[in-house]
């Protein structure tokens, strides 16, 4: 900037000033990770020494004589360093396109999740009143002392088309949650360390266990299966199994995933704290310990205070 020509003074202004911006994008937000952003940078770099070669005296070219085998084992080197980055970014192109996809389905499934939850609502509301009309009518009916006994209640057609729409409703929503098992698994397979798959996988799972169970009718929950193996009445971690078995069928092969897919999340991410509320609500599958729970939840505030 000092020595050049009045062309070379702009553009060594232009340089400087790239040059900066970076060193001070790259101390408040480290992203020299970004390809386009580091490639930005070495050619900012390289320009400003080759201008700089120019007028320097002292900025000699750097030459070091070296034997050719020595050079093949750097160039070999150089090579495997390159290709184990450019097949890391290959996986991240490809798994970046089905977790696209899957963010996408994710917003589609809160949707209809909320209207079948807006819907079922309803229908408990008109239930309950068509309940309490009959219950009414029947009391009335028994003041007569010759009157028949009460017909058990039997809803209005209406009413018995629109439970059916909901549990179709509720069945759409689980084909949409496996939907999203599928893209998150491909993910995941393309990219075993991707830092959000695994959370949401895990969170998943657990919700798919719980709304297949809901649909299917199974009386058991997730939280009395919990409080039942919290409770320390099982002999021994065989016994247990045997009993979780029998309780949750196919459906316990979901909340194993999910808790091994919770352990893979908080390996992979250790500041992810659905990971850790995934691992305090199964950890009764791996240990009785009453604290655990405690701890992994103790764990999610301290990484994520203001997570909902």
């Amino acid at each position: 900037y000092l020595r050049g020509s009045a062309r070379e003074k702009p553009v060594a202004s232009a340089i400087t000033a790239g040059l900066v911006a970076g060193a001070v994008n790259a101390i408040g937000h480290f992203n020299w990770y970004v390809p386009a952003i580091t490639t930005l940078m070495i050619v900012l770099g390289t320009c400003a020494i080759r201008m700089a070669a120019r007028h320097v005296e002292w900025m000699p070219t750097l030459k070091i004589p070296v034997p050719r085998s020595m050079a093949a084992v750097v160039a070999t080197a150089a090579v495997i360093l390159l290709g184990t980055v450019a097949s890391r970014q290959i996986t991240a192109a490809i798994a970046e396109p089905k977790w696209d996809e899957a963010v996408r389905q994710s917003r589609t499934l809160a949707r209809d999740r909320r209207e079948a939850i807006k819907a079922e609502a309803a229908i408990a509301l008109e239930v309950a009143a068509a309940m309490q009309a009959a219950e009414q009518a029947t009391a009335q009916n028994t003041d007569d002392a010759e009157a028949t006994p009460p017909a058990a209640f039997e809803p209005p057609a209406e009413l018995v088309e629109k439970v059916n729409a909901a549990l179709e409703q509720r069945t759409a929503v689980l084909t949409g949650l496996d939907e999203r098992l599928r893209l998150l698994e491909a993910v995941v397979v393309a990219r075993p360390d991707h830092p959000r798959a695994w959370t949401e996988l895990a969170a998943a799972r657990c919700e798919r266990f719980g709304l297949a169970r809901q649909i299917a009718g199974e009386p058991v929950t997730l939280l009395e299966l919990r409080q039942v193996a919290m409770a320390g009445g099982f002999p021994s971690r065989e016994a247990f199994t045997t009993w979780l078995q029998a309780n949750t069928g196919d459906d316990l092969a979901d909340l194993q995933a999910a808790y091994a897919a919770a352990k893979r999340a908080v390996m992979h991410a250790p500041c992810s704290g659905e990971a850790w509320c995934v691992l305090a609500n199964l950890s009764f599958l791996e240990s009785f310990e009453p604290e655990l729970p405690r701890r992994c939840i103790a764990q999610a505030l301290a990484v994520r205070p203001h997570d909902g």
